[in-house]
């Protein structure tokens, strides 16, 4: 799997230079297996960010997390300083797109 992560613009509210995609601390957990263990990552608005690594690394997991269609354990998920939990799935679509 690959993705891109994109933005247009920044969102209102945010400063030009913070991040658009934020990880903090963020654990999941699949299958009753803890996948991801305190991810902490920040993307800025052009940024291009490569996930690189072994079958079952947790790539598309991570990737799941950022566009919230995976549980974050504990820690968070934030676009564009908004935290993903707290959005509709409209709005996520609207900030965020990712393409396998």
């Amino acid at each position: 799997m690959s993705a891109v992560l994109a933005a247009e613009g920044v969102a209102p509210g945010v400063a030009a230079d913070g991040p658009i995609v934020e990880l903090e601390a963020a654990r999941v957990v699949y299958r009753d297996r803890e996948v991801l263990h305190g991810i902490t990552l920040a993307i800025r608005a052009g940024e291009r960010v490569a996930l690189v690594g072994p079958n079952g690394a947790g790539k598309s997991t991570l990737l799941r997390a950022v566009a919230g269609t995976v549980p974050v354990r504990t820690g968070s998920v934030r676009l564009a300083g908004d935290p993903i939990d707290r959005l509709d799935r409209g709005e996520v679509a609207r900030r965020l797109a990712v393409v396998p």
